[in-house]
């Protein structure tokens, strides 16, 4: 018996519906383990999280933004970063996700995420990481940019999804000043297909959150 779930074509109250039977499902499983609040909830932003990597794998710049402000005033930093974020969004398209991350080093305040080429206006930075150049976002001001260009193939995109997710784990559970992560844009949402299988034989490339949750993604929309 199976069953198709397209979270796309849903209704407001429908997205609302199937994300708290997702999220009673892990609360439950992850209860089972041991887990407590800010563990489920961490588990559940990094799902979150990979999933709508997974879902948009047409951002093909990943990128770091450094913000020129002191770790004690997050508030104004995301302030002033939502101010730009917005502003690309309504002119010039812009679709991002981003995870905020702290340095070792003083503590300043920087976030690696995915945007789509077509809305940054990039320079060379005459850098190089490997093979592939470093660009700069112009239009960002208030800190310093890097930009790479990602692999066309699922294999590079899964990769990158997963480095993302990871920085997550580099604060108390992923949270730095109450948020997990900044997403914004016409961004896809999951399509899921629920359906009665053998794991063990199901197609798809086998990704681990901490070591409870397994899953596997057959291809990239």
């Amino acid at each position: 018996m199976w069953g198709v779930k397209d979270y796309r074509h849903m209704t407001s109250s429908e997205k609302k519906a199937l994300e708290r039977e997702d999220a009673n499902i892990c609360s439950q499983f992850w209860r089972d383990n041991g887990m407590d609040n800010a563990q489920r909830a961490f588990n559940r932003a990094k799902k979150r999280v990979f999933e709508l990597l997974c879902s948009n794998s047409d951002l093909n710049m990943f990128v770091t933004v450094t913000v020129n402000f002191g770790a004690d005033n997050y508030q104004e930093t995301v302030r002033r970063l939502g101010q730009w974020l917005d502003n690309q969004v309504r002119r010039k398209g812009l679709r991002y996700i981003l995870v905020p991350e702290y340095d070792d080093v003083g503590r300043r305040l920087h976030f690696h995420g995915v945007m789509n080429e077509s809305a940054l206006t990039l320079v060379n930075s005459g850098l190089r990481r490997g093979r592939k150049a470093i660009y700069n976002v112009t239009s960002w001001r208030q800190g310093y940019t890097t930009a790479v260009r990602i692999g066309r193939n699922n294999a590079d995109w899964q990769r990158v999804a997963k480095y993302i997710a990871d920085y997550m784990l580099k604060a108390t559970y992923g949270k730095i000043g109450g948020r997990y992560y900044l997403h914004g844009g016409h961004l896809a949402e999951p399509f899921y297909v629920y359906n009665s299988a053998d794991y063990s034989t199901a197609d798809g490339k086998e990704t681990v959150i901490n070591d409870y949750v397994r899953f596997k993604v057959e291809r990239f929309l």
